[in-house]
């Protein structure tokens, strides 16, 4: 729990999270629903908690109806199920309604985007937006180049003792869980 506490508070120091909880007031809440949901689903697919399906598909619902860069957790939630070989748990009731929950929910949202806002949406993914700059390189290094920048020294100094924590516990499952989020989140952003 002190370990927790204190990458929170190092989070929540980062200049990157300063500027955005100042300039897009969105950001901080979208992401303290995303930590949320990714750990009820965690304890969901470890620990075989049926609440917590149902809680992580509300939170992720919530996390994206903030702020649409939240669906990132789709395929990393997907992922991470083939990653553990947890197959079974998917036909469980409560997986199976959680799912409908969050395709009704997010279908709905999405047609009412493309609806009202289909310019927006097609200006961001053709043109100057994600589909022109697939290819190119400079696009995929910008947030190596630029993340020492954003993050804090605290932060990065706590993130050493928690890896080396993670592997002499072999908590596997947590890293993977982890790695499938930061590889996902850099491909989407």
């Amino acid at each position: 729990p002190w370990f927790g506490l204190m990458a929170a508070c190092c989070f929540l120091t980062m200049r990157d999270s300063v500027y955005w909880a100042r300039d897009a007031m969105l950001e901080m809440p979208m992401a303290a629903m995303m930590v949320l949901a990714a750990w009820l689903f965690y304890l969901w697919v470890e620990r075989e908690r049926r609440w917590a399906v149902c809680a992580a598909a509300a939170a992720l619902v919530a996390a994206v109806l903030t702020r649409q860069t939240a669906g990132v957790l789709v395929p990393v939630f997907a992922g991470y199920v083939v990653l553990r070989g947890k197959w079974r748990l998917l036909k469980r009731p409560e997986a199976l309604a959680s799912l409908a929950f969050v395709v009704v929910v997010l279908g709905c949202y999405g047609v009412f985007q493309v609806r009202y806002y289909g310019s927006q949406v097609n200006s961001s993914l053709v043109g100057e937006g994600v589909l022109a700059k697939v290819g190119s390189l400079r696009r995929w290094a910008y947030f190596a180049r630029h993340l020492p920048r954003g993050t804090s020294l605290p932060l990065a100094v706590l993130a050493v003792p928690g890896l080396v924590a993670a592997l002499r516990r072999r908590a596997w499952g947590i890293m993977g869980l982890c790695a499938l989020w930061l590889v996902m989140g850099y491909v989407m952003l």
